[in-house]
Parts: structure tokens; sequence; C-alpha cells
């Protein structure tokens, strides 16, 4: 049923244009969060690696 029920939700967003967010890590290397580093943003499932720095 939690399958169904879950196709069915799916459909009808598809159908209004809703979009589900995907989840994302932000990336503090080498320092703590709250520290002076900028986050490390990565993009995934790209042909060539790809590394952005905003």
């Amino acid at each position: 049923m939690r399958r169904e029920l879950f196709r069915r939700i799916e459909q009808a967003f598809d159908e209004t244009g809703i979009e589900i967010p995907f989840q994302h890590v932000t990336l503090y290397p080498g320092l703590p969060k709250d520290g002076p580093a900028p986050p490390l943003n990565i993009l995934l499932g790209q042909t060539d690696a790809v590394v952005k720095n905003v």
C-alpha cells in the first residue's frame, strides 16, 4: 500500500508541476563549521568533475 500511495502522490505532483527538492550536503573541509572557510559546493552527476566556489 505504501508504494502505491507514494506512486500516486508523485503522479499528482508531476501533473501539477510540483518538484521535490533533492537532499544536499555542505562540506567545510579541514575547519570547524563556524570557522572562516567558505562552503565547498560540489555538483554530482555530471560527466566531468565540477567544483564551484560561491
